[in-house]
Formats: C-alpha cells, structure tokens, sequence
C-alpha cells in the first residue's frame, strides 16, 4: 500500500531525539550547565563547582584548602574555591542545530501524499497544491548537499557530588544526526495514463488564475527559463509549443505560490528534464526513489571518579576516569518509496538498531593561579574511547571514536563576584558529516551582584567552519540561600527556514539546581 500523510518535519526530528532516551552522547564538544552555557561555553579556568569534573578536574585541588591566616582568602584564590568543601548538582542542557537546507525542505518532502504526487494531473489529483508540493521537491532535490545538510539535536544531563578534593556523578551525553542519504534524481517520474504527457497531466491542474498562454504574465520564471521549460516539456511526441507554454504557466504560478527560491529554479528546471524523461515508467517513478535520512545517534552514559591535588596555592593538577556505557543507534528512513511502514514505524526501528559497548575514558587536567588571573588546560578521553556501531538490514555503521581533545581557557577575576574568561580547543574533532570539524572559541563574562543574582553574557564561534555562525550567550543565576538556580541560552542571530518559520540556526538551553558550601 503507497504510503500517504508522511509526518511533518517537527514531528520527524523531535522522535529522532527520542531514539537516544537513556544514554546520550554529543559528537561536537558539548556545553555542560547553565553558568558555562551563559558565558559562551567557557569554563577551564573558571569552573567553581561540581561540573569541575568536566571542565576542570584540576580544580578539585584547591576545593577545602581553608582559608588563610586569620580566616583570610589567599590572594590567588580568586574564585574562593578554598572555602567550599562539599556541593552537588543537576543540570540538563538540550540544543540543535540546523546545517545547509535540510531544515527548509524536510517539512515538504515528509508532508506529501506519495501517490498523489506520482499521479499528479489524474483524477483525484487535480487540485494546485499537488503540483507545488512537485515543484518543492525538485527544488529540494536540486539543492541537498549529502555532505552539509543536515539536523543535529544535543543534549547532556548530569549529577555531580563532591567533597573536598574528590568528586562523583553520573553523566551523559548525546547527539543525533539526521542527514540525506543516497541522494535519488533518476527515479522522479510521475505516472503517465497511455497516450499522454507530463504538460497533458499539468493540464489538468486546476488552478484559480487563468493561465492561458498570451493571457497570464509569468512572474517566477524569466523568458530564458521559460523557453528552457518549453523545450523540456516538448520533448514528448505530439506536444504542441502552445501546450507546453500553458504548462509553464502553471508552473510558474506553483512555484510562485510555493514560495520557491528563485536561486534554486534553474535546478528545478534541469530536475523537470529527468522528470520527463522517468515519467511513464513504473520502475522510474517517486514510488521507487531511494532517497532517505539517516538518523545516527550515539550515545555514552559515564560514571567519573575525580581527584584533584594541589602542589601548593598556586598549582594543581587533577583528573577523572570514567566508566562508559556506549549505545550507537542508525537506521535510514526513505522519504518517497511506497511501503507499508510510516515515519512512525521507521524511527521506533531506530530506537530498536543500536549495538552497545562498555569502555573507560581518561581526562587530565592542570590549573594555575596567580592574583586576578587563572589558566587552565584540559584534556579529555585522552584514550579515545571506541563504541561499535550496529549492523541493520545488512548495513554495517561504522564504530563511533570519542576523539581525544584539550581545551586552554583563561580568567581574569579582578573580583570574587566578576570573571572575564576565555576558553579555545586546541584541536579539531570531528563530526558525523563527512569533512565538517568542530573547534570552539568562547568568551564570557560574569557579574555577580551581591552573591545574590549572577548575571552572565557570552560568545562562541566554530572557528574550524567559516560558515558556522557566531553564537550569543546569556543567563542568570538566583542565589535560593541554601540551593542556586541556573538558567541560560544561546543563540544564533541567522536564521533558517524551518517549517515555513524563520527559527535561529543553532539554539541551546540549560537549566541546573546546585548548591555549595
């Protein structure tokens, strides 16, 4: 039975998140809490609390030093950290990203009728919309890059404890990628009763203007694309030039109506010549094309075990390992074929097509503090963790690397209450997309006023993607006495069409109930 009312776009992405409910794992470096998410991502020389056990496991040392004499802070303890000597937390932060045009098409593509669209012009398939969802989607098909469009979705949750210079929790990470797979512009044919043509079908349209050649003025199509279009549709045997005009026509009202990118017309064009060509033939219609999403989540669940140690009140060195429970999850999920299953059937597939492997991961960390000014350097899963991807319906996915990192950050802390820092990867790591790296570069600064309310701003930039945007910070956190409360964002300024919605190309969030003493 050919598939009809594919889900929509929002609905797709936010059932691929659920794929990794339990473990979760980011493949670009995550932001971890609300203050670090605040301030741009920054937090290897400024981390102050439990989440040191990812920032900054060097930090530790100087927890529950005590203070100095006569009850006075050291001068190079500018955070204050020698006066805390337990706290715990939790924190949950959830983010995505929308990468090249997948975002824009995705919605149109999943809300088809399959079967309408393979008959459009035939009975029952004689309305406008039909022939703008055919338009969208050689737009779309003209545009998709394999190796840039993409969705990604983030998350990362965790609870830490500590107690003066050793800490425990439970956290975990996770990203899914929903990218195109198997790009198909051979099989888009439309079914062709005996004796007919692709501009007889178009014909047959009704559309609520008239578009009578000589009559209707094109406003999407200039005269070269126009004569371009004519050709094509000409190409059949027995079709008039005043036929293939009036078909014309009539697309160019859908792709008016449509809102169709006038940058991508001359691909939807060069899409209708292999659209004329596959039409008639069974075996080269949207029914069989094998275009698809493939959805790859990986997902690790740790438990670090941290210790900081201090060679005296300037220097520490300090580290965490950490038992990992890893799950790689893959499915693909075609976007025309007619079959029985449904988008819904395709993704709880999905939750079903994991392989899970255990591993340890080993971080390492140093701080350095002098009046005003704190350096750090961090390195994480210097071991470079491995996670077997699964087999599905024959398909070997690759095994999944948490490649090994290290990250520099800077603070100036003038004051207890006021941190400017910054925070830069000294190493790429990779992504699921094929030649896409991830380095950040942050910067941030606090301001918290009377120990009572934290403000906090900050900026960010992927600065191994010139064309990844710059991302913009800001958060809050409220001092509850005996607990704190965190909350933050980020955002990009460029936007993307999403759902026929203007939304920001990366957006996060975090929140995080922490206290400390």
């Amino acid at each position: 039975m050919p598939r009809s009312n594919r889900l929509a776009s929002p609905t797709f992405i936010v059932l691929s998140l659920s794929m990794l409910s339990g473990a979760a794992w980011g493949l670009e470096s995550p932001i971890v809490g609300p203050r670090a998410l605040g301030m741009g991502g920054v937090g290897v020389a400024c981390t102050d609390d439990y989440v040191a056990q990812y920032y900054n496991p060097a930090a530790f040392g100087f927890f529950g030093l005590g203070s100095g004499p006569d009850d006075e802070r050291s001068a190079s303890d500018n955070s204050n950290l020698q006066r805390k000597d337990w706290g715990m937390g939790l924190d949950v932060t959830v983010g995505g990203q929308v990468v090249g045009k997948l975002g824009s098409y995705l919605n149109d593509i999943l809300g088809i009728d399959i079967a309408r669209l393979e008959g459009v012009g035939q009975a029952g398939s004689v309305d406008g919309k039909t022939l703008q969802d055919l338009t969208k989607v050689l737009a779309a098909l003209s545009t998709f890059d394999q190796s840039r469009d993409a969705i990604l979705v983030d998350f990362n949750a965790g609870f830490g404890l500590r107690i003066n210079h050793f800490g425990l929790g439970v956290r975990t990470y996770g990203q899914a990628v929903g990218k195109i797979q198997n790009l198909d512009t051979t099989h888009i044919g439309i079914a062709l009763p005996a004796g007919t043509s692709v501009a007889a079908q178009i014909n047959n349209i009704t559309v609520p203007v008239n578009t009578t050649p000589g009559t209707y003025a094109p406003t999407a199509l200039n005269p070269t694309q126009q004569a371009r279009l004519q050709a094509i549709l000409q190409q059949t045997t027995g079709v008039s030039a005043a036929t293939a005009q009036q078909a014309v026509n009539k697309i160019d009202y859908s792709l008016t109506q449509g809102k169709v990118d006038p940058a991508l017309i001359d691909g939807v064009i060069a899409q209708f010549n292999s659209l004329v060509a596959s039409s008639g033939v069974g075996s080269l219609q949207f029914g069989s094309n094998d275009t698809s999403v493939r959805l790859i989540g990986l997902g690790v669940a740790e438990i670090p075990l941290t210790y900081g140690y201090s060679l005296d009140e300037h220097w520490s060195v300090g580290g965490s390992i950490k038992y990992m429970l890893g799950r790689v999850y893959a499915i693909d999920v075609p976007l025309f074929s007619a079959g029985s299953k449904s988008t819904t059937d395709y993704l709880t597939d999905g939750r079903n097509n994991y392989s899970q492997s255990t591993n340890i991961g080993l971080d390492l960390a140093i701080m350095a503090r002098l009046p005003l000014v704190q350096v750090g350097l961090t390195g994480r899963n210097l071991n470079a963790p491995k996670f077997t991807g699964p087999t599905v319906n024959g398909v070997k996915f690759p095994d999944q690397y948490l490649d090994p990192t290290a990250t520099a950050g800077i603070a100036f802390i003038p004051l207890t209450t006021m941190t400017l820092a910054a925070d830069l990867d000294l190493m790429r790591s990779a992504s699921e997309l094929p030649g896409r790296e991830y380095q950040r570069l942050a910067a941030g600064f606090e301001f918290d006023m009377l120990r009572t309310l934290a403000l906090r701003v900050g900026v960010s930039k992927n600065i191994a993607e010139s064309t990844d945007p710059t991302l913009y910070s800001a958060g809050v956190g409220v001092n509850l006495y005996v607990m704190r409360l965190d909350v933050a964002g980020q955002i990009a300024r460029r936007t993307v069409t999403y759902d026929g919605r203007d939304v920001p190309e990366v957006a996060r969030v975090s929140v995080a109930l922490a206290t400390d003493w």
